[in-house]
């Protein structure tokens, strides 16, 4: 009897994980831009112990836009990131195997800051110096408006940008740059009287922040990723109800910060990029969202092929 119970024991120690266990603990999730409100669901999520509870290990890497963590996800570089709807179907157009696990911006925050009193729509940008962040979406947006509005980018005096949109501007560098609108409290407390000109307000809207994943990532480890996208999804959700909370968890991890601009950019990100309220739930993208995206592209001329099967870019499967 004794050796029949040691056995069995035995057998139960060696049972097979859960099916919900992640498949890989250790995970290397790269952000787009520089820590800041924008991505301050994954420092609630760093911070609060939500990837910690869901069995996980994660580093957050600063990426350099958009279209380079779409590469470096496509390279497996990393494991899990954050892109923007049109780098990633840009990338997937060009053999890049990613795709949305999770859709974080329905609508895109493009727009062009300026105090440029001449400079009220994009028409105005000829015989301007406008500043452009090429590794940034907000290029790409740009490029789509001009196409749409037919605007002659030879007469535009195009000026690199690097993370800081406003310092060019104030030191006269350029007439008006490329960002995002939820920066606008940021900005209005070096300059309080920037303007800004939204892209979305001539139907150039599409969506924005998703996080992606590597195909092959996706097929080997979805408990993995159905974690790293329930854990992000709460600790957004978290910061939408302690919002001061969480501005300061993000400072703990980016001193650098500056509270009141921190806590002012969030609130906008509710108000613009992050409206839920007139889609559906977090997370959540569709069919018609992602043709639409295409479609800009497309027409632009800024992708030249458009995707065989448009469900290559997006799943939902992994939502909580």
């Amino acid at each position: 009897t004794a050796t029949a119970t040691a056995t069995t024991t035995a057998t139960k120690t060696t049972t097979a994980a859960p099916p919900t266990t992640p498949e890989k603990t250790d995970i290397t999730f790269m952000i787009s831009w520089i820590p800041s409100a924008q991505f301050v669901g994954n420092y609630v999520a760093l911070g609060k112990g939500f990837y910690e509870d869901a069995g996980l290990n994660v580093e957050i890497q600063v990426g350099q836009g958009s279209t380079f963590v779409t590469q470096v996800i496509g390279t497996g570089g990393v494991d899990i990131g954050i892109s923007t709807g049109p780098t990633l179907i840009t990338g997937r157009t060009k053999g890049v195997p990613a795709k949305s696990v999770a859709l974080l911006h329905v609508h895109n925050p493009t727009c062009f800051i300026t105090l440029d009193p001449d400079i009220q729509t994009p028409h105005d940008f000829v015989g301007k110096r406008i500043g452009i962040a090429r590794s940034s979406t907000t290029s790409i947006i740009y490029d789509v408006l001009m196409e749409k509005l037919g605007i002659d980018t030879d007469l535009i005096t195009e000026v690199p940008l690097g993370y800081d949109a406003i310092g060019p501007i104030l030191a006269d560098l350029v007439d008006a740059a490329n960002d995002y609108d939820v920066e606008i409290y940021r900005h209005s407390l070096k300059a309080p009287d920037i303007r800004l000109i939204r892209a979305v307000d001539y139907d150039v809207d599409m969506y924005n922040h998703a996080i992606i994943a590597n195909d092959s990532f996706i097929k080997h480890n979805p408990n993995t990723v159905r974690a790293v996208v329930a854990a992000t999804l709460e600790g957004w959700n978290y910061a939408r109800e302690h919002e001061e909370e969480a501005i300061e968890i993000l400072l703990s991890y980016n001193p650098d910060l500056d509270y009141d601009a921190e806590l002012g950019t969030l609130g906008e990100l509710w108000k613009s990029t992050m409206r839920w309220d007139d889609w559906g739930a977090f997370g959540y993208s569709d069919t018609d969202g992602w043709l639409n995206v295409q479609k800009l592209l497309f027409d632009s001329g800024f992708i030249t092929s458009e995707l065989t099967d448009i469900q290559d870019i997006f799943t939902n499967e992994f939502l909580p």
